[in-house]
Parts: structure tokens; C-alpha cells; sequence
């Protein structure tokens, strides 16, 4: 366990086990930010983009339905069962690319996209697991938090080393390399020293049984809901940027602005898991989402003045990472430590769900309202999460996290 009181990130990676825990499941998550790019233009080249976009979805589809099932095998197999779920993944990649070579039909292709997205490993919520069992509880959230910023720069670099994988060689290679890292990740994760090894106990054991589902904990569902919440509101945002720089004639405006949204993700996670929190987390989940609110309602009066829409963005960002690293913290205080990886699912289902709706709602107005009410609708929807379930939330954690009052 980490010493009582540390206070840097170093201090954290110095924990026994700690780093190479947490370096081989970043390399293995690489995979899962160069494989989406990779996928979709191997079968666009093959086929069309719209046969790209129905494998996507299909591949999109399992991954957020067999999320649960995937944790739940973790959770009661510990680490080794990282192993078979990854040859899985890597069998259905590569199956892929040969049906594509074969000139498979399209209804082939897409059943093949949904095989594979049932099984890739579920090695965030499996580090963020072992982080819980490695640091003390006063770390745990700086965990999280160097957490999130990594995960923050792995999906800004992966799509970087697929477009050079691409361009250099071909959208396959991209797959291949995605399948290799995820390959020796995965392997490396599983056979580091650390709890839950893969000969040493798992988080649940299969004698007893599959534990209690994490969605029955106290005040975890309310969390989900407020990260949805949050998510759905970044994705009006997301889409209200390139719609307001496009009218403002600099459509190409729209990617350092949304640079913007991911530093202050980064900055804001990285301050986050410095301070010691004397608030309980459900109080803090309350404060961040209507810090958000006022923000992204905030960015409606800032039109298309860059002087005021950047700082505000990159506001925005800033309360996306301590969000995310809130709600990982409630599973991790009220959920039982054998549903954990099951929790931190639910969390990234969450946040994927309310991402999801915050798009096709963006996409039925884009082209109705003017950016600007984007802005405020996000701002309109996060303050209803807010008023709906972050009273209840707060008072239905209290008690539970009163223990973690000074994380």
C-alpha cells in the first residue's frame, strides 16, 4: 500500500506493483484508440463507408451490451481472465480483415463486428480495480486521476499512430498493430506481480458465486445518471463547435477548439487528484455538474468571440475529467469490492450512453438552431440531471460516504 499522506502522482506510480500495473494496461488500452480508425477505413477500402459505419455500430453495439458480462467474468476469474476475452478480440479482428480480403457479404461482415465487439478485455476497469487494492484510500482518487489523464492522451495519440500507420502502409497494418499491442498488453498486465494475480485469488470466487450486482449499491445509479447527464451535454457541445465555427467562416477553427476541451480535461483531472476532498463525493458530483452547467450556458453569450469561447471550452474540459473520477470513486466506495470491475463499467456505459444521446439530440438540431442554443440546451439539460436525481443522490450517498469525507 502507498504511505499515508502521499501527495504527488509519483508517489502513487512508487507503490509496489504499481507502475508496471498500470504501464502494461496503458500500452494494452492503446489498442482500443487505434483499432476504431483502423477498423472502419479497412472496411471502407473494401467496401463503402456505409458498410464501414454498419460494422462499427454492430462492433459499438456489443461492446457497450456484453460491457457487464465481460466485468463480470473479471470480477470473479480475477486477472486471468483477461486472457481468453483478449484472443477473443484479436480472433475477430483478424477474421475480419480475412473476410474482407474474401470479399464477405455485408451481412457477414456486420455479425462478424458484432462477435468481436463482445469480447475485447476489460483492462481500464481492471487497473482502476487494482488501484483500489494497491493505494490507500486518501490515493485512491489521485489514482483515478492520473487514470484519466492517460486515458485522455491515449485517445488523442492513437488515432495520430494510426493515420501514420495508414498512410505509410495501409488501414490493415493499422489493425494488425492494434491487435499486436492489445496481444502483448494484455499478456504483460496478467502476468505482473500485484492483487488478483492470474494464479492468485480473484476478486470474487467462482465457489461463492456471481456477486451482487453493483446498479443495487446506494446512491451508484444516481451517479451514473448525473455522468450521463454530463455526457450528453459535452456531445452538444462537441457538435455546437465545428456548427458555430463553420457560420463564422473558419470551419477549421473547430479542431483547436475542441483541443481545448481536451487540456482542460487533462488540467482539470491532474488538479482534481492533488487536493485532499473534505466534501463527500456526491456533494462534489453535484458541484462539478453545475459548475458545467453555468459553462456550457455561459458559451451561448460567447457566440463567436474566440477570446471568450476558448477559456470558456477549455472551463468546460475542465470539470469533465473530476467528473468522470467522482463517479469511478462512488462505485469504488459503495459498491462491493467483488462487483468493482463491474462498476467501473457501468460508469464508461454510462458515460457512453448519455454521449450517445447528446449526439442524435444534436443531430436533430444542428441544422434547426443556431450553435449558441446548443450551448444552453447542454447547459438546460445538465441543471435538469441536476434537480432530477443530484438531490437525491447527495442524500442517498451521504451516509455511505461519509468515510471517504476526507479523500
Amino acid at each position: 500500500m502507498s504511505p499515508s499522506g502521499g501527495t504527488s502522482y509519483r508517489a502513487v506510480l512508487s507503490v509496489p506493483c504499481a507502475r508496471r500495473l498500470f504501464l502494461t494496461a496503458a500500452l494494452g488500452r492503446l489498442a482500443y484508440a487505434i483499432l476504431p480508425l483502423g477498423l472502419l477505413l479497412s472496411v471502407a477500402q473494401a467496401t463503402s463507408f456505409t458498410t464501414a459505419g454498419l460494422v462499427a455500430a454492430a462492433t459499438g453495439a456489443t461492446i457497450v451490451l456484453a460491457g457487464p458480462w465481460r466485468a463480470g467474468l473479471v470480477d470473479r476469474y480475477g486477472r486471468r481472465a483477461l486472457i481468453p476475452l483478449m484472443l477473443g478480440y484479436v480472433a475477430g479482428n483478424v477474421v475480419l480483415l480475412i473476410a474482407l480480403r474474401w470479399e464477405a457479404p455485408v451481412v457477414a461482415l456486420v455479425a462478424i463486428g458484432a462477435l468481436t465487439g463482445a469480447s475485447p478485455p476489460p483492462l481500464g476497469p481492471s487497473m482502476r480495480v487494482m488501484w483500489s487494492r494497491l493505494v490507500d484510500r486518501e490515493d485512491v482518487q489521485r489514482a483515478y486521476a492520473l487514470d484519466a489523464v492517460t486515458e485522455e492522451v491515449l485517445f488523442t495519440t492513437g488515432p495520430l499512430v494510426t493515420g501514420v500507420l495508414v498512410g505509410v502502409f495501409s488501414p490493415q497494418s493499422a489493425v494488425l498493430a492494434g491487435v499486436c499491442v492489445l496481444a502483448v498488453g494484455t499478456v504483460a498486465f496478467v502476468s505482473s506481480p500485484g492483487p488478483g494475480a492470474a494464479t492468485g485469488e480473484a476478486a470474487g470466487s467462482a465457489e461463492q458465486g456471481p456477486p451482487e450486482s453493483p446498479l443495487r449499491a446506494a446512491g451508484f445509479v444516481r451517479a451514473l445518471v448525473m455522468l450521463a447527464g454530463v455526457s450528453s451535454a459535452m456531445s452538444l457541445v462537441y457538435v455546437g463547435v465545428p456548427v458555430i465555427a463553420t457560420q463564422a467562416g473558419h470551419p477549421a477553427v473547430a479542431g483547436p477548439l475542441e483541443a481545448a476541451i481536451a487540456a482542460g480535461s487533462a488540467v482539470g483531472g491532474l488538479l482534481y487528484g492533488r487536493r485532499a476532498w473534505r466534501r463527500p463525493l456526491g456533494y462534489r458530483l453535484n458541484v462539478v455538474c453545475l459548475a458545467l452547467a453555468a459553462v456550457v450556458a455561459g458559451l451561448a453569450a460567447a457566440g463567436g468571440t474566440w477570446w471568450l469561447l476558448v477559456p470558456g471550452l477549455f472551463a468546460a474540459g475542465m470539470c469533465l475529467s473530476p467528473a468522470l473520477i467522482i463517479a469511478y470513486s462512488i462505485g469504488d466506495t459503495v459498491v462491493a469490492p467483488a462487483a468493482r470491475t463491474r462498476a467501473s463499467i457501468w460508469v464508461n456505459t454510462a458515460g457512453n450512453a448519455g454521449g450517445t444521446a447528446g449526439a442524435m439530440l444534436a443531430g436533430v438540431l444542428a441544422d434547426r438552431l443556431p450553435a449558441q442554443a446548443l450551448f444552453l440546451i447542454a447547459g438546460i439539460v445538465l441543471a435538469g440531471v441536476v434537480a432530477a436525481a443530484g438531490r437525491s443522490a447527495h442524500r442517498g450517498t451521504q451516509k455511505e460516504l461519509a468515510g471517504a469525507a476526507g479523500r
